[in-house]
């Protein structure tokens, strides 16, 4: 259970903050960057199914999580040469807690997971 609560509040924190990032820069987004807010939002879609016990809802869990690890690599590769910079110590930092976040949630993720088998629901 702890594991899905830590996936629903992971989730809810990242979608926050996209969607208060989507919002400051609307008119500016590409495809890309739209594409990106609604993985995000799935994600958070599937983490409360996940705490539903939906197992679309585990799929969608582990998605969200594998693409919050791309998107932690990014900010560590993109700041990590140029480190003097407070504000790229700060986003490098992030970038490693996120990264080491979402190995975790990954972790226990294939840990509920055969919880979320034995249970009788299709979707």
């Amino acid at each position: 259970m702890i594991i899905k609560i830590i996936n629903v509040v992971f989730a809810s924190v990242i979608t926050l903050i996209s969607l208060s990032t989507f919002i400051d820069n609307f008119g500016k987004y590409d495809w890309l960057g739209i594409l990106v807010l609604m993985i995000i939002l799935l994600w958070f879609a599937g983490a409360i199914g996940l705490l539903l016990n939906k197992k679309s809802g585990w799929y969608t869990s582990l998605i969200g999580a594998i693409y919050y690890i791309k998107i932690s690599i990014f900010q560590i590769g993109y700041t990590y040469p140029n480190l003097k910079n407070s504000s790229n110590l700060r986003i490098f930092i992030l970038g490693i807690i996120g990264l080491v976040l979402s190995l975790v949630l990954i972790i226990g993720l294939f840990l509920i997971r055969k919880s979320l088998a034995s249970s009788k629901q299709i979707i």
